[in-house]
């Protein structure tokens, strides 16, 4: 729009010189100040898309004082509002995202939340400054940690591994199979399951690329697991799985349909609608023959 604006004068300027030149006889001279007048008003009626405020992340490791790690429900509360964004991690996932979020001032909390009843739940934990203290007993301090976002920035060492702390906000959603207020309506949900080519199915992270731009969300799965969940905003996406070395990539592409098959030759990823309050099953990203550059890099 500066652009815009600064070409104006010049423009105008051009045309005021060759109007006010030597001119044909009998032929009337423009009213440059309607001129001007009226390419401002077009210029107005065509303003340029203002920048996304929702592109901020925060991620980062999960910890829990056993030598397994239970589902987990992770809140980001928004400092000084009413405002929650929520991800569920299943059993023995060792990291977690959440995506989309305005920018602001936050505390990251982590919740045992499994609906099933095999792991029972009101234990929580959440990113404090004893973590970056090593967690040892000389770290007194388990005050939570002000996780400062700004527009676009993705916060990635929010680790959830204090579970020392005695008075944390309730969980969010807490009756049995509800999801929090600020995902239900404004959410939607895409899952699937998980192959590899080999014995074995290896840790992976699972990659939502929104086609409109901007960051792409992800969940790491953890060895053996063969399936995926992840809640994204409303849109379009692309599916990639990729091994945790970022060395190999699978899709969900044109050829997942096809039947993996031989004579399925077109590798293009296939675009996904997300559509809130609503799970979109059987996206299945386990194309691993596609040429190299087929995908975009691992996030």
């Amino acid at each position: 729009m500066k652009q815009l604006l600064f070409l104006v004068p010049l423009v105008l300027a051009s045309m005021f010189c060759t109007l006010t030149g030597p001119s044909e006889a009998g032929s009337p001279t423009p009213d440059v100040a309607q001129m001007v007048s009226a390419t401002l008003t077009a210029l107005a009626a065509n303003p340029q898309p203002e920048a996304d405020t929702q592109t901020a992340s925060i991620s980062g490791n999960l910890g829990y004082p056993s030598e397994f790690i239970p589902p987990l429900r992770v809140v980001a509360f928004r400092v000084g509002s009413d405002q929650y964004f929520t991800v569920d991690t299943p059993l023995n996932q060792a990291s977690y995202q959440i995506s989309n979020l305005p920018a602001g001032t936050y505390h990251v909390v982590g919740y045992v939340h499994d609906p099933s009843g095999q792991f029972p739940s009101g234990l929580s934990g959440a990113y404090t400054v004893a973590i970056a203290c090593g967690l040892t007993v000389e770290c007194t301090d388990h005050s939570l940690v002000d996780v400062v976002l700004n527009v676009g920035q993705a916060y990635t060492e929010a680790h959830v591994q204090d579970w020392l702390i005695p008075d944390l906000p309730p969980m969010p959603g807490a009756e049995a199979g509800s999801v929090d207020s600020s995902a239900v309506e404004t959410h939607g949900v895409v899952s699937g399951s998980l192959q590899y080519p080999s014995s074995f199915i290896p840790a992976m992270r699972i990659a939502a690329f929104p086609l409109s731009g901007g960051a792409p969300t992800y969940i790491d799965t953890v060895d053996g697991q063969s399936s995926y969940e992840i809640k994204l905003p409303p849109g379009q996406y692309h599916f990639v799985a990729y091994t945790m070395d970022g060395f190999f990539a699978g899709g969900y592409t044109a050829a997942v349909p096809c039947g993996l098959s031989v004579d399925c030759t077109d590798h293009s990823l296939l675009p996904v609608t997300v559509i809130a309050g609503q799970v979109t099953p059987n996206i299945l990203p386990v194309d691993f023959y596609a040429p190299d550059g087929a995908f975009p890099p691992m996030p």
